[in-house]
């Protein structure tokens, strides 16, 4: 069992078969048919492991069908969701294993917690296949399997977002076995007494005051991992020798964690510390290790899954927020087009609809948003701009916004922040080079050009207005003229023959509607419907 062949060669047999007769060399025929049954196995690559021959397998059940669940990135609402979806899948097709192929190294906690709960009570085996990282939120997931298998280049542990601090760090070193109040904690005890992984090990991913030795018994053949205190323990302990004499069996071998640390394990590591059962080198080992004779079902998001993880991306959320603020823009400065409106909506739904299926997004943030939104429109309205009161309203959209990227409870939620501070300033940027150009180019963009309003031939002033009491000056305060557009509250309107810009004070205006200028301000003229004063 310890011969190992090229990849893709079969070994040469064909001089044992001719180098003496059968009755006489039956042994070199009995090695002849060892050494060909064993060369597909070898010959495949399947369960080439680090320091071993060929594969042997972890679990003595035959599985004629078994399903691999990915789960990829950051744990959120989406993974949970999904994971129980095609958890039902796997049942429907008669799957009698489930592995789950671990790459995640953040996430959120509440998520999490939902899926290693849900995996210890799924009554299938269960498998944590690590191909990459499983730390933090991921590593409760891993270790809610009853077996785990890492490959060569995995990562298990490290939950420094939920890491025990302080007097719940005492507590559970003193005694692991007590229950805590750390949800997180509570599910690593769980999962410990459910599939028999090392408590203290485990305690070691969160609690950077334990401190494990590595201990060794030659007599017995034992390993144990230990705190400092149970290593002195062992090492006073006396039994009597091979060859009757007392002595101290346990040995001191190295320490696997200091203080001040969280436990982070790769594949050697694993395996010694009783987390891992074995390496692979890819998913193609998975049959042998696991005894799967049938056909091993790959299930992945769908769809839908994977559009509102998609839209939850940072890049798309830029594009959306830029879409909103520009599409918002043009319907306010050019009111009655409607188009732009509708797709300032649409953007807006989009921007908040993948992070709130995700979970990233709360309805907390999107009530700010709206009631920051609400208020720099009632300024817009009833005092005809932008004053001192939209400073509160741009303040609680752009909390709304930032907040949207992070949820309490993730693995880097600082950097989550930061990334949403990031893209939220460079879409305001952005969107706002964006409108200066169509502010200045609207009228000979092709395709926008019909947004921009045109002069229409002057009405008969006899009908429409008094004449303004100054002569040869059109625009001043208290010079009336006539709405040429809806105002809501920009618009324009005609003041004998000048067009001009003009925001309503206190109300929307109808188009056709005789207005007054009420106060002239620096590139804004205010007026309000004649007769309202």
């Amino acid at each position: 069992m310890g011969m190992v062949f090229p990849r893709g060669r079969w070994p040469d047999v064909s001089g044992l078969a001719a180098a003496a007769p059968v009755g006489r060399h039956w042994r070199r025929w009995g090695l002849a048919v060892l050494v060909l049954s064993t060369g597909p196995a070898v010959s495949s690559g399947q369960g080439l492991l680090a320091g071993q021959g060929i594969v042997k397998p972890i679990q003595a059940a035959v599985h004629r069908h078994a399903a691999m669940i990915t789960i990829r990135g950051p744990i959120d609402q989406i993974t949970w969701e999904s994971v129980r979806r095609r958890v039902t899948v796997a049942r429907k097709l008669g799957c009698s294993l489930i592995i789950y192929r671990l790459n995640s190294a953040g996430g959120m906690l509440g998520p999490a917690l939902k899926i290693s709960q849900f995996t210890r009570h799924i009554g299938l085996p269960t498998v944590a296949y690590i191909s990459g990282s499983a730390i933090g939120p991921a590593a409760l997931i891993a270790v809610s399997c009853r077996q785990i298998i890492m490959g060569p280049r995995a990562n298990l542990g490290d939950g420094q977002a939920f890491a025990l601090r302080g007097a719940l760090a005492r507590q559970a070193a003193a005694n692991p076995q007590l229950k805590s109040t750390s949800a997180a904690w509570r599910d690593l005890q769980a999962s410990a007494h459910a599939n028999g992984y090392p408590i203290l090990v485990l305690l070691a991913m969160v609690d950077r005051s334990v401190r494990l030795d590595e201990m060794t018994n030659p007599i017995t053949h034992q390993r144990r991992f230990v705190t400092p205190a149970q290593r002195r323990a062992l090492l006073r302990r006396r039994q009597a020798g091979p060859s009757g004499a007392v002595v101290h069996p346990w040995h001191f071998v190295r320490r696997v964690k200091k203080n001040g640390t969280l436990l982070l394990a790769g594949p050697r590591l694993g395996r010694r510390l009783g987390l891992a059962q074995a390496t692979a080198l890819g998913s193609d080992d998975l049959p042998a290790l696991l005894n799967i004779t049938g056909r091993l079902e790959v299930l992945r998001l769908d769809f839908w899954e994977r559009l509102a993880r998609w839209l939850a991306g940072p890049e798309i959320r830029f594009i959306l927020l830029v879409i909103m603020v520009v599409a918002g823009y043009i319907e306010f400065s050019h009111p009655g087009v409607l188009v732009p409106g509708v797709i300032a909506l649409a953007a807006l739904g989009l921007l908040f609809g993948g992070p709130l299926i995700t979970g990233l997004a709360n309805w907390w943030e999107i009530a700010l948003v709206i009631l920051g939104v609400a208020i720099i429109l009632f300024d817009i309205v009833h005092f005809g701009g932008l004053g001192l009161l939209a400073i509160p309203g741009l303040i609680l959209v752009l909390i709304g916004l930032v907040s949207s990227f992070a949820s309490l409870g993730t693995t880097g939620m600082w950097h989550s922040l930061q990334t949403g501070g990031v893209v939220v300033a460079a879409a305001l940027v952005c969107s706002s080079a964006i409108i200066i150009l169509l502010a200045r180019y609207l009228e000979i963009t092709p395709g926008l050009r019909r947004l921009a309003l045109q002069p229409t031939p002057a009405p008969d002033p006899a009908r429409l207005f008094r004449e303004p009491a100054t002569v040869g000056q059109t625009v001043f305060v208290g010079a009336v003229g006539r709405a040429v557009s809806d105002l809501r509250p920009a618009g324009k309107a005609r003041f004998d023959e000048q067009l001009i810009d003009v925001v309503a004070q206190g109300e929307f205006i109808a188009r056709a509607t005789v207005v007054e200028i009420t106060e002239i301000k620096e590139n804004q003229v205010v007026v309000i419907a004649a007769g309202r004063r």
